[in-house]
């Protein structure tokens, strides 16, 4: 079943409940109001006569004559009229309906209290209302009153209003149900073109969005949030499109050269010392391959739950790092430094293989990028969190590039020879390992003056508190 379908339905059935108690509760009401017009006119009668009598203003016989109750301007024909003793026999009567109604006993009761009474008899299938009016002389019960008045009308007033209420419900059920099969479609129309959309969306189409809708209700959300979710596939596409066409370059160019170190070893007789300055310029490439692929592997496992990870002390982490990487500085003539500046261990929480990488990657590309000088590790603590500071005297990153350069296969200088051993991924590895350490990468740098790598890192919480 259609949503349309299903809200015109939900709609009606909801209109259907609401109508029916309405319904139920106008018949009620009218009922009620009919009846208490009916009592109000008994009352004022029964009190006129109670009244009269009470005070002696007229005797048994007048009280009940019909010009009397015509003089008082009170129609008699719709009224039962009697004088009962006070055991409820019938002594006089008025009126024109001659009809002889029972006496209660509840009436009998509340009239000994002194106290009017008021019910509904039905006389020969008729329902007839009746009042009871207790007459009291020298405080003591001697007569009663009482007063009847058919509800053939209101009986057929109520019965009218049914009619009606029940031939208008079927027409404003049917109306409401157009209407709300109506309202639906307008409302659902967004939905559709979201539908459509949806259905024209590929690769290559990524480009198409919704019109926006200028109200901001449920479907004016969706539409921005079905726009905003195109914009993250369309910028994750071109990202993976860039991705696959910088890893193919960088595939390429050591392809190349190992396809074209063999062929050239392969065009004539070489003595055993050019075939081994080959194989030694293709082993160059398959290393510079497997780097490139280690990687690339590292990248799309860094990000993956699961990964094992406890207490780290980065001071330790720091200074085995140092002690590895020393050789490399001192082929460079570079001096590479550890500051710690506390003596206590520093502590985060993560996974040591993929924090090394990351520390190593932003090591020794400080180390490839600076012709002269140093470069020096730092570990800090701050409030709440850890930090890991790489700093060198190379040549620096333009302002231009600073926010490119933890894109994958990114270099400020393409022209430029690629360092030994790098792959173009060090510093996106880097800032991705953080990332997935709920961390974050800062970075400061001055052409010519040097770079700056921040590393800030959650605090071990739990170990620090020990």
């Amino acid at each position: 079943m259609k949503l349309r379908v299903r809200l015109a339905l939900m709609t009606s059935a909801a209109l259907a409940f609401v109508l029916s108690l309405g319904g139920i509760g106008v018949d009620q009401l009218f009922a009620r109001s009919l009846l208490r017009e009916v009592d109000v006119s008994l009352q004022s009668v029964g009190e006129l006569v109670a009244t009269s009598l009470t005070r002696r203003q007229l005797t048994m016989q007048q009280a009940f004559e019909e010009r009397w109750f015509e003089s008082m301007g009170i129609s008699p024909l719709d009224k039962v009229v009697r004088l009962l003793d006070r055991n409820g026999r019938v002594d006089l009567r008025g009126g024109r309906l001659q009809l002889d109604l029972p006496t209660s006993e509840k009436s009998l009761r509340a009239a000994e209290r002194g106290r009017a009474s008021l019910e509904t008899i039905r006389v020969t299938g008729s329902p007839i209302r009746v009042l009871t009016v207790p007459i009291f002389f020298r405080n003591r019960l001697r007569h009663l009153v009482q007063i009847g008045s058919p509800l053939s009308d209101v009986e057929r007033s109520v019965k009218t209003l049914r009619i009606v209420l029940l031939l208008a419900f079927p027409i404003a059920l049917g109306g409401s149900a157009l209407g709300a099969w109506w309202l639906a479609g307008r409302a659902l129309a967004p939905v559709d073109e979201v539908t459509r959309a949806a259905r024209k969306l590929t690769a290559r189409s990524l480009h198409l969005r919704l019109p926006p809708i200028s109200t901001k209700d449920e479907v004016g959300r969706l539409v921005d949030t079905f726009n905003e979710m195109i914009d993250r596939l369309e910028s994750s596409f071109q990202m993976t499109r860039r991705f696959s066409a910088d890893a193919s370059h960088e595939l390429r160019t050591p392809l190349t050269i190992l396809r074209g170190e063999i062929e050239l070893a392969l065009r004539g007789k070489r003595t055993e010392k050019e075939y081994r300055t080959v194989l030694e310029s293709c082993l160059e490439e398959v290393e510079q391959l497997t780097e490139i692929v280690s990687d690339l592997l590292f990248l799309s496992h860094s990000d993956r739950p699961g990964i094992e990870t406890h207490s780290i002390d980065l001071n330790e982490l720091a200074a085995d790092l140092v002690a590895a990487l020393s050789p490399l500085a001192k082929a460079k003539n570079l001096s590479l430094k550890l500051h710690l500046q506390s003596p206590e261990p520093v502590l985060t929480t993560g996974n040591p293989g993929q924090l090394g990488r990351m520390l190593r990657n932003l090591v020794e590309n400080a180390i490839y990028y600076t012709p002269e000088g140093w470069v020096e590790v730092t570990v800090m603590k701050p409030k709440n969190e850890v930090v890991l500071q790489v700093s060198d005297s190379g040549v620096g990153i333009p302002l231009e590039h600073q926010a490119r350069v933890f894109s994958r296969f990114y270099r400020v200088d393409y022209a430029r020879s690629r360092a030994p051993g790098s792959s173009g991924l060090g510093l996106s590895i880097a800032q991705q390992v953080a990332e997935a350490h709920g961390g974050r990468i800062l970075l400061e740098s001055e052409v010519g003056r040097g770079s700056t790598f921040r590393v800030f890192l959650p605090s071990d919480s739990a170990s620090d508190a020990q």
